[in-house]
């Protein structure tokens, strides 16, 4: 098979994959556009599309007519022509596209459209993998997708977190385990699938990805093909170390660091600092929950952007995208960064065709606005005309201008345009508007033993604002210290925590000043806090005194993983 002889010499080298969700919230392809110049920038060699999820439908298939109607996105699939026009355009840059369509979990949309035909006992997020008029749909579907990405030499099948728990009372696995033997399990079945859905792929002559989403048994060493490759991501339903050892082909998608979460419906985040993900080995297996386990070897590594809106993936994945690009960091980490920094600003310069002024933001925070913000937009050549919209949506020529007032929280599209045509790539900016508190440590400088990401950064502290849900300091791992140096000492009887609250999750930490002749005093105890947060924080008293630094030890929290710090501000009155 072209497959085997061929599979050898395409991991000659490490496949470094960056995975894209853009099924669960719309990426335009001008997005998408701007994310394989990233890649090619940092010699990322694939993207994978996450095409489909329980919320959207984004591939044009012809076996689904009118699944558009379920998008939650109010979005149609993208069109043959736009997904031809992407690969076309990723191929001169060096980057090629990878299909996934997800199967059969995470497919609550076609129940939504057909539950007589794809449920479960005509419900769940699961399609009847049981059911033979449901296979042949599945084939039939690869086909598709094969034809469309006809360049890609491997489909991503799917076969993670499929909730099939009903399945040994639906009527098609009753015939299923009839024809097959008494002691046939849905286990069986779910494995039964997806190895046959692999050798789909295989007879299209691609190598087949799948998530690991099986449990380790006998009957799946014998049923998954050899090459097939398996994207280790969590470890709970086959541990990675496991899958290397019983001689799966293994990528490394660990949470910790390869995971980039950006979560429904606030905006969380969940990932590992720059730093971490920059230097980190990737023969270890991390998720946030224990120690990282040695993987023997390999395939590559895929880092992971599930959930993010598309102004979110703009802003932070370019830098991780260079990190992922470095192969695990040989240089110096401080090095790399200026290095990444000069890099995105280069290829900002080339994919928007247009400088951004903003007046009105806040000193500290300049994405962030108490009263109004006013947005300018200067083309860099005089013949373009500038586009702008303030929902989010791609502009048109009916949206031309070049400023823009805001007096509430905003998500600003910019696209230029000449001659009616657009040139460059739509650029999308979220603006909020906040309440600033300023106090006395406010701008002052915070440190922490963690390493910093760069945009979630200790800064963000004694920025004044806490708010807005997206802004925030992320440490990792808990434990972490945060010191405020407030450079002299001021007159203070009060620290005001706020940490992440919009997701209703507490944190637990404890609150110490540090004052002379004193030195550190403990003047407030979280660490069994049981109360919900909300954006005003948590309020600790002390008698007055004069107020050098402020310590805040982080012990954990309820909200996933509780080895990531997330807090807003600290502040002192």
């Amino acid at each position: 098979m072209i497959v085997a002889s061929t599979l050898s010499v395409m991991l000659a080298k490490p496949l470094n994959i960056l995975s894209l969700d853009v099924a669960r919230r719309y990426h335009s392809p001008s997005t998408l556009r701007y994310l394989i110049r990233c890649c090619e920038v940092a010699k990322v060699p694939y993207i994978q599309l996450h095409l489909t999820d329980d919320q959207n439908w984004m591939f044009p298939s012809r076996l689904l007519e009118g699944v558009q109607k379920f998008n939650q996105n109010g979005k149609p699939p993208y069109s043959l022509t736009e997904l031809r026009e992407l690969q076309q355009f990723a191929q001169k840059r060096g980057v090629g596209l990878i299909p996934e369509i997800d199967l059969p979990g995470h497919s609550s949309i076609l129940v939504r459209m057909d539950p007589a035909k794809f449920g479960i006992n005509g419900r769940g997020n699961c399609i009847n993998f049981a059911s033979p008029s449901v296979r042949e749909f599945s084939r039939q579907l690869v086909k598709e997708v094969a034809e469309v990405f006809s360049a890609s030499p491997y489909i991503h099948i799917g076969g993670d977190e499929a909730n099939y728990g009903e399945l040994e009372s639906d009527p098609s696995f009753s015939q299923q385990k009839a024809a097959r033997s008494s002691s046939w399990t849905p286990a069986q079945s779910f494995v039964e699938f997806v190895g046959s859905l692999a050798e789909d792929v295989l007879t299209l002559n691609k190598t087949p990805l799948m998530w690991e989403g099986f449990s380790a048994s006998a009957f799946a060493k014998a049923r998954i093909p050899r090459e097939a490759i398996v994207v280790a991501w969590e470890g709970d339903y086959y541990p990675a170390e496991q899958l290397v050892k019983d001689g799966y082909n293994v990528i490394n998608a660990g949470w910790d660091p390869f995971y980039v979460v950006n979560h429904y419906p606030y905006d969380s985040f969940t990932l590992a600092p720059l730093p971490s993900l920059y230097a980190a080995d990737r023969l270890k297996f991390g998720t946030f929950r224990a120690a990282k386990v040695p993987l023997n070897r390999s395939v590559g590594s895929m880092m992971c952007w599930w959930e993010g809106w598309q102004w979110n993936a703009q802003r932070y994945l370019p830098l991780r995208i260079l990190a992922l690009g470095s192969g695990g960091g040989k240089q110096d980490y401080a090095a790399f960064l200026k290095r990444g920094l000069a890099s995105v600003a280069a290829l900002d310069k080339e994919a928007f065709p247009f400088g951004v002024t903003t007046t009105g933001q806040c000193e500290l925070a300049p994405d962030c606005f108490t009263k109004s913000l006013r947005v300018e937009v200067s083309p860099r050549d005089p013949r373009l005309e500038i586009a702008i919209r303030t929902d989010g949506e791609i502009p048109t020529v009916s949206d031309l201008r070049k400023s823009v007032t805001l007096e509430q929280t905003a998500v600003v599209s910019i696209q230029a345009y000449r001659r009616g045509r657009p040139v460059g790539e739509t650029l999308y900016r979220q603006f909020s508007k906040v309440s600033e508190v300023r106090n006395l440590a406010w701008g002052a400088r915070a440190s922490a033993k963690t390493p910093e990401d760069p945009q979630f950064p200790l800064s963000a502290l004694t920025d004044g604002v806490a708010d807005k849900v997206g802004s925030f300091w992320l440490g990792y791992p808990n434990p972490s210290v945060i010191t405020l140096d407030l450079a002299s000492a001021k007159l203070a009887s009060r620290v005001e925590v706020v940490p992440f609250w919009a997701s209703g999750d507490r944190t637990n930490y404890r609150v110490s000043v540090y004052s002379s002749p004193k030195g550190w005093e403990q003047v407030g105890d979280a660490s069994k806090n049981s109360t919900p947060p909300t954006a005003s924080g948590d309020r600790f008293e002390f008698s007055a005194r004069k107020v050098a630094r402020v310590r805040v030890e982080v012990l954990g929290s309820t909200q996933y993983p509780s080895s990531i710090a997330r807090i807003h501000e600290i502040r002192l009155f």
